[in-house]
C-alpha cells in the first residue's frame, strides 16, 4: 500500500516554521532580511526539486523508459509540489500589497525604513523570576517531550538517549548562536517572544506527533532510525535552539553585574531542579502531557504579566485557564491519541507514573497499550493458555505460584483452574494499570490472589516465600527495563526463592522456521543464562518461544501431559497440540543456538545489544553509521575552539555522559526510569546550582578548573563501584546514594 501524499502534515509543518521565523524576525532575534531570504531559498529549492522531478517524469512517460525510481519520484514530486504551493501562498500573502500596486499605478509604495525606527530597550522587572522560569519550563518540556516521543514512536533507551542527546545539542547550539547575536536586539521583546514560543511550540508538536504519525509512517511498521533522527530534528530543534538562545539572552541582560553569568547559570539550574521535581511528582502523576504543557504555558504568561504588566498576557492567561478547565471535562487527550490507533476506538488514555496507558476497543475486544506498545489483548485464549499451562503441567499439585506481570491478561484465571493452588503472588509494577483495566476487564476476585504493587526484583529480594512455579510474563529483553528479568543475577535470585524441583518460565518472540543470526544470539543468551543456573532447560515453540527451566526433568510433550490433567482448556489440550511437531521444532531451535556460549548479566546486557542490531538490520543499514555520526559531532568542534573552550566542551560532554549513565543504570536497577527521569535531572541540576553558587564565591583560577576536571574523571572511573554496591545494598539506599553522588558531581567553578 502506497503512502498517502503529505498534504496536511507538510502544510502544518511549513506554517508552524513560518510563524516561528516571523515572530523571531518581529522580535529582532533574526533580521527581517534573513527571514525573507530563508523563505525565498526554501521557495526556490522546492520549485527546483519539483521541476526537475516533473521533467524526468515527463521524459519517462513520453519515451516509455523503464525507470525503477518512477514511483518514488512521483511521490516526491507531488510532496515538493505541495510544499511549493504552501510557501508560494505564504509569499503571496506576505507581499499582497505589492501585487495590488501593480493594478494601482497611481499609488506610490510607502516604504518604511525600519532602521530609522529605533525601538526602546524594554525593561524587565523581577528578572530573577524570569531566569528561574526559564530553567523550570525547559526542564519540564524536556521531560514531557521525552515521554511523549517514547510513547508515539515506541522508543527504548537507545532512542531515549538520542532524544536527550539531540536536546542537549540543539540547546548548546542555541546558546552559541545567542552569544554571537548583535547588540541591537530588543532584549525585552526578544525575551518575551522566546518564552512564549517555548510555551506554545511543545503543545503544537505534541499534537502534531499524534495526529500525523500514522500519516507519515504507515501504521504497524518499524520506523527507520534515520527517519527517527529527522523527526527529532524537526520536533526538538525549534524548542532546543530557543531554550539555548534564552540562556544567552538572560546572560546578556545580566552582563553588567560582576558575576552575571554565574548567577544566571545558578538560577536557571535551581529552576530546572524545581521543574524536574514538579514534572516527576505532580504533572506526570495527576495530569496528562497536554494538560501539563498548558500549565507550563500558563506559568510563563503569569510570570511575564507580573514582569511587564501587559494586557495581552493577562487575556492569554485567562484563555489558557479556560482551556485547562475544559480539558477536565472534554477528553482532548483521548481524542488526540485516537489518531495513533487506526480502526480502533480509544476508550481511555491515562498518564500514569510508570508510563502512558491506552485502552482501545475493536470488535468487542479490548487492547491495552503501555507507552505506545501493545501489552496484551483480551480474548487471546492461545497466548494466556500457553503462558500458564506449559509451566503448570510440569509439576504435580503446584501450590504456591509467582506471577510477574500479565495478570490482567487472563493468566490469573488460568492458574485458578488448578484446585491444588493455595496462593498466587501477582507482582505488578504499575498499580494504576489494574485500576484502569478493571473497568473494562473483570479482575478475578479470589482470596488466593495476593497482588503486590512494585518491582519484581525488589519483591524477591524482600520476600521469604517459596514457590513451586514462577511465570514471568515479561516482554522481550529489547530494553534495559525488560532485560533485567533475563539476567544471570535475576535468575539466581529467583532460584533462591523456589522449592526443590520448581519450574520457571519466560518467553521470547518466536524465531520461526528460520533462525537468523541475531535471533540465535538472543535466544542463545537466554538459554545459556538459564542453563548456567538450572540443570534442565527446554524450549517449547508456540505463539512465542517459551523457555522452561528446572532442576527436575522437563517434559515438552504437551498433548500427553494435557490428557493426564483434569484441566479443561480451549487450545492447550490433547486435541490441538501435536507433540512430534513441538519436539521437532524445539530441537531445531536448540540446534541453531547451541553455538552461542554467552551469558546475559546486568553489567553486560547482550540481548539489548543484539535486539538493536536486529532492529538496524531490517533497514539494510550498517550500525557503524550510528557510531561514527556522534563521534564526528563530538570531535569536529574541538578543531575550531580555543583551549579554554575545549576544556569547557569536554567538561560538558563528561557531565552529560555521566548523566546518561545514571539514567541507564537506574533503568537496570529499578526498571522505571520513564517515571524517575525528571527526578534524576532535577537532582543533577541541583548539583549544578550548588556548584555554580560555590564557584561564584571563590576566586577562580586554573587550579580550580583542573581540580573539577580531575573530580569528574575520578567519578567516572569509580562509577563501577555502584554496581558492586547494588549486589549487597537493596531498597532505597542505593537510589539515594546515586542521587547524592550526582548532586555533588558537577561541583565545578
Amino acid at each position: 500500500m502506497n503512502n498517502p501524499y503529505l498534504i496536511i502534515p507538510l502544510s502544518t509543518l511549513i506554517l508552524v516554521l513560518y510563524l516561528i521565523s516571523h515572530f523571531l524576525s518581529r522580535s529582532g532575534i533574526i533580521s527581517r532580511t534573513v527571514h525573507k531570504r530563508t523563505w525565498n531559498v526554501i521557495l526556490l529549492f522546492a520549485f527546483l526539486v519539483a521541476a526537475v522531478l516533473g521533467i524526468l517524469l515527463a521524459i519517462q512517460i513520453n519515451y516509455k523508459l523503464e525507470w525503477t525510481f518512477v514511483e518514488a519520484a512521483l511521490k516526491w514530486h507531488v510532496n515538493f509540489g505541495i510544499a511549493l504551493s504552501v510557501v508560494a501562498i505564504l509569499h503571496l500573502v506576505r507581499h499582497f500589497d505589492y501585487y495590488l500596486d501593480i493594478f494601482r499605478p497611481g499609488k506610490k509604495n510607502q516604504v518604511q525604513n525600519s532602521s530609522a525606527r529605533k525601538e526602546k530597550k524594554a525593561g524587565i522587572k523581577n528578572l530573577k523570576w524570569v531566569v528561574l522560569l526559564s530553567g523550570f519550563a525547559a526542564t519540564v518540556v524536556q521531560v514531557l517531550m521525552i515521554r511523549e516521543i517514547s510513547t508515539v514512536f515506541q522508543g527504548n533507551e537507545l532512542l531515549m538517549g538520542w532524544t536527550i542527546g539531540a536536546w542537549m545539542l540543539f540547546t548548546g547550539t542555541g546558546a552559541l548562536l545567542g552569544r554571537k547575536q548583535n547588540n541591537d536586539v530588543n532584549t525585552g521583546k526578544a525575551l518575551q517572544t522566546v518564552l512564549v514560543l517555548i510555551g506554545i511550540l511543545p503543545i503544537c508538536f505534541i499534537i502534531l506527533m499524534n495526529l500525523f504519525r500514522n500519516t507519515i509512517f504507515p501504521p504497524g511498521i518499524l520506523i527507520n532510525p534515520a527517519h527517527f533522527l529527522l523527526i527529532l530534528i524537526i520536533i526538538l530543534s525549534p524548542v532546543g535552539l530557543l531554550s539555548g538562545y534564552l540562556f544567552a539572552l538572560l546572560v546578556r541582560m545580566y552582563q553588567r553585574e560582576k558575576s552575571g553569568y554565574v548567577k544566571v547559570y545558578a538560577l536557571e539550574a535551581i529552576g530546572s531542579l524545581a521543574g524536574g521535581l514538579v514534572a516527576s511528582l505532580i504533572f506526570i502523576y495527576w495530569f496528562s502531557i497536554l494538560q501539563s504543557l498548558l500549565m507550563v504555558f500558563l506559568f510563563i504568561l503569569v510570570v511575564l504579566f507580573f514582569a511587564e504588566h501587559k494586557r495581552i498576557q493577562l487575556i492569554s492567561g485567562i484563555g489558557v485557564i479556560l482551556i485547562i478547565i475544559t480539558s477536565f471535562f472534554v477528553p482532548f487527550d483521548q481524542y488526540i491519541k485516537s489518531f495513533l490507533f487506526i480502526n480502533q476506538e480509544v476508550v481511555q488514555s491515562k498518564e500514569t507514573y510508570y508510563g502512558n496507558v491506552v485502552i482501545t476497543s475493536n470488535a468487542d475486544q479490548y487492547n491495552i497499550y503501555e507507552n505506545g506498545s501493545l501489552s496484551f489483548t483480551t480474548d487471546n485464549v492461545i497466548i494466556r493458555e500457553e503462558y500458564v499451562h506449559y509451566a503448570m503441567f510440569q509439576k504435580d499439585n503446584p501450590e504456591n505460584i509467582l506471577l510477574i506481570g500479565g495478570g490482567i491478561s487472563g493468566s490469573l484465571s488460568e492458574i485458578l483452574k488448578y484446585p491444588s493452588v493455595k496462593k498466587i503472588d501477582y507482582v505488578e509494577l504499575n498499580p494504576q494499570l489494574i485500576r484502569i483495566v478493571s473497568d473494562y476487564i473483570p479482575f478475578p476476585d479470589n482470596p488466593k490472589i495476593n497482588v503486590i504493587y512494585g518491582d519484581g526484583r525488589r519483591f524477591l529480594q524482600r520476600t521469604n516465600s517459596r514457590y513451586d512455579i514462577a511465570i514471568l510474563a515479561i516482554p522481550d529483553p529489547s530494553s534495559l527495563q525488560t532485560n533485567r528479568f533475563y539476567t544471570h543475577e535475576f535468575i539466581t535470585l529467583l532460584k533462591s526463592r523456589l522449592n526443590n524441583g520448581s519450574v520457571i518460565m519466560l518467553s521470547h518472540t518466536p524465531a520461526g522456521n528460520y533462525v537468523d543470526s541475531e535471533s540465535a544470539k538472543i535466544e542463545g543468551t537466554i538459554f545459556n543464562t538459564l542453563k548456567d543456573t538450572f540443570r534442565n532447560v527446554k524450549i517449547i515453540p508456540g505463539e512465542n518461544d517459551y523457555f522452561l527451566a528446572s532442576d527436575s526433568l522437563i517434559n515438552i510433550q504437551i498433548a500427553a501431559l494435557a490428557s493426564s490433567k483434569p484441566i479443561e482448556n480451549t487450545y492447550v489440550n490433547q486435541y490441538y497440540m501435536d507433540d512430534p511437531s513441538i519436539i521437532e521444532r524445539s530441537q531445531y531451535i536448540e540446534h541453531n543456538i547451541l553455538e552461542q556460549n554467552i551469558l546475559n548479566s546486568d553489567k553486560k546486557p547482550l540481548p539489548v545489544f543484539y535486539h538493536t542490531l536486529k532492529f538496524l538490520s531490517q533497514f539494510n543499514q550498517r550500525s557503524i553509521f550510528y557510531l561514527v555520526l556522534p563521534i564526528l559531532i563530538l570531535v569536529l568542534p574541538v578543531f575550531f575552539m580555543r583551549s579554554v573552550s575545549v576544556g569547557i566542551f569536554v567538561t560538558g560532554f563528561t557531565g552529560s555522559a555521566i548523566e546518561l549513565m545514571l539514567i541507564f543504570s537506574f533503568q537496570t536497577f529499578y526498571g522505571y526510569v520513564y517515571s524517575a527521569i525528571g527526578l534524576i535531572i532535577a537532582v543533577f541540576m541541583g548539583g549544578l546550582a550548588l556548584g555554580s553558587i560555590y564557584g561564584s564565591r571563590i576566586q577562580i583560577n586554573r587550579k580550580h578548573f583542573l581540580l573539577a576536571q580531575f573530580l569528574l574523571l575520578a567519578y567516572a572511573l569509580l562509577f563501577p563501584i555502584f554496581w558492586e554496591l547494588q549486589e549487597t545494598i537493596s531498597g532505597g539506599f542505593f537510589q539515594l546514594l546515586i542521587f547524592y553522588s550526582i548532586s555533588y558531581l558537577p561541583l565545578q567553578p
